[in-house]
């Protein structure tokens, strides 16, 4: 047991045992967080910041058009300002751990947005636990996120499930593939996840993978020219890489010699494409991809026009709008929750903060209809199917959660 584990048993006992002298427990009161008079209310952002990681940048441009609109929280007729501190998790769970430990320590953050990788949410999110805290990640899509209990984690996009359903049934049913090949790469659980929720869709509508193969971060270029001439030589009708840029480009390069030119691929996100059209230019000219998508509602396209006045540019993917709701769904759970003291110093229960969000029901955000379910699950997203044609993405089919065409 750790030693704030320790503590909390020692605080409980010592209640148990005082009994009537004691008006609250020391264990609650180790979860509020007080504010002194002057002080601004603290979010912590974890995000993959490098511009061209689409994931976390435009995450936290979401989140800072969210601030720039609400600076400020009102409890009891007083307003408070609302600080961001932002840190880099790199997509990494090692980093994104010690972020977290060091948002905890700093004893004065109320809540976490954040992070976007869902390897990184896995490792914060048994820390985040222990603490008390609250948070909602824009990105982090891993389905057995929200089957392991966590109690802190909260995220604001669709799990793969939703994105791979749509992949599966376009693969089936619209483009008539029987027999597929899926690569994946190791570096992290995002590829690996939708690589098997493809696979678990695809085959429960009849088809078959042919071939599965995990690509490791190290691998030549003479294993992998094997292992494409194997899929060949199975006899595919499409090949689906859930990979990385790098292994992605790798695989590219080698599939005419291998004799694959012409079975389609099925590739990533739209941030993905993105980075291949800036990589291979027109070479990059009918690969096709699955995405999240935009809700199609009046918020969400209002929200995008506001991102593209702000940053003169379009949102790369999606996650721009789950940062800009916890933004808003965190102020307002702490206007609901927050307490001012005798002294002017504000009070935040972080039970009582993390109670609020676990029955969210109804929230109209930009992300859609916002209603957290156990295990973190608050919106249904849309997916599509896209293709690169002429430097940018066309969207062929849109599919609603249940991976039905709408």
């Amino acid at each position: 047991m750790s030693i704030a584990g320790r503590m909390r048993r020692l605080a409980g006992a010592l209640y148990l045992g005082l009994g009537a002298l004691l008006a609250t427990p020391l264990a609650a009161e180790e979860n509020v967080l007080t504010i002194a008079p002057g002080e601004p209310v603290a979010l912590g952002v974890m995000t993959r910041t490098a511009d061209e990681h689409e994931q976390g940048h435009v995450s936290k441009l979401g989140v800072l058009l969210a601030q720039a609109e609400r600076p400020t929280v009102t409890i009891a007729g007083q307003e408070f300002p609302v600080e961001l501190i932002a840190g880099d998790s790199e997509c990494s769970a090692d980093r994104a751990a010690t972020l977290a430990a060091d948002f905890v320590a700093q004893g004065r953050v109320a809540a976490i947005i954040g992070p976007n990788c869902s390897s990184a949410c896995m490792a914060v999110a048994p820390l985040l636990d222990e603490a008390g805290y609250t948070s909602f990640s824009p990105s982090c899509t891993l389905p057995a996120l929200s089957e392991q209990g966590f109690s802190s984690f909260h995220r604001l996009t669709g799990p793969d499930t939703a994105v791979m359903a749509g992949a599966a049934h376009y693969l089936y049913q619209e483009v008539g593939a029987r027999r597929i090949a899926v690569l994946h790469s190791e570096s992290n659980a995002f590829y690996q996840g939708i690589a098997g929720e493809l696979n678990k869709r695809f085959s429960g509508m009849g088809g078959e993978i042919v071939l599965e193969a995990l690509l490791p971060t190290d691998l030549g270029e003479a294993e992998l020219a094997e292992l494409l001439a194997q899929v060949a030589d199975a006899g595919v009708d499409w090949l689906h890489c859930a990979c990385d840029t790098p292994h992605t480009l790798a695989v590219l390069a080698l599939r005419e010699a291998a004799g694959l030119a012409d079975t389609p691929f099925l590739g990533n996100e739209s941030n993905w494409a993105h980075r291949l059209i800036d990589v291979l230019g027109s070479a990059a000219d009918g690969i096709f991809g699955v995405t999240p998508l935009e809700p199609d509602t009046e918020a969400a396209t209002g929200l995008t026009q506001r991102f593209e006045e702000e940053y003169g540019e379009l949102p790369a993917a999606p996650y721009f709008l789950g940062g800009y709701d916890a933004w808003y769904i965190l102020l307002d759970a702490i206007e609901a929750v927050a307490e001012v003291a005798e002294d002017g110093a504000l009070r935040i229960d972080r039970a009582a903060l993390l109670g609020y969000v676990d029955s969210l029901e109804g929230y109209e955000g930009a992300t859609g209809t916002v209603t957290c379910q156990p295990g973190g699950e608050c919106v249904s997203a849309p997916s599509g199917i896209f293709v690169i044609e002429d430097g940018g993405i066309r969207l062929l089919k849109r599919y609603g959660s249940d991976g039905e065409a709408n």
